[in-house]
């Protein structure tokens, strides 16, 4: 994140969901792609770092100290 707290670009490089390259960001928000090939709109987004002893990095940033604090799913 910006020090604004608004998200920065995250590149993307193809459709997760039928592999096409033809993307582009779509208009309905920050973070939201367009697959050319499949129509489909995603979403990225940074959901946090994961291990780190508590105090180091991950907690000076404002992140989860322990991996167990992170589920990772796609959205």
């Amino acid at each position: 994140m910006t020090d604004s707290g608004t998200p920065r670009h995250v590149p993307v490089f193809y459709c997760p969901y039928c592999g096409e390259e033809d993307i582009r960001p779509h208009d309905g928000g920050p973070g939201q792609w367009l697959c050319a090939g499949c129509r489909r709109v995603w979403s990225v987004r940074f959901v946090g770092l994961v291990g780190g002893a508590a105090g180091g990095p991950a907690a000076a940033a404002g992140g989860p100290a322990g991996a167990a604090a992170v589920p990772g799913r796609l959205r």
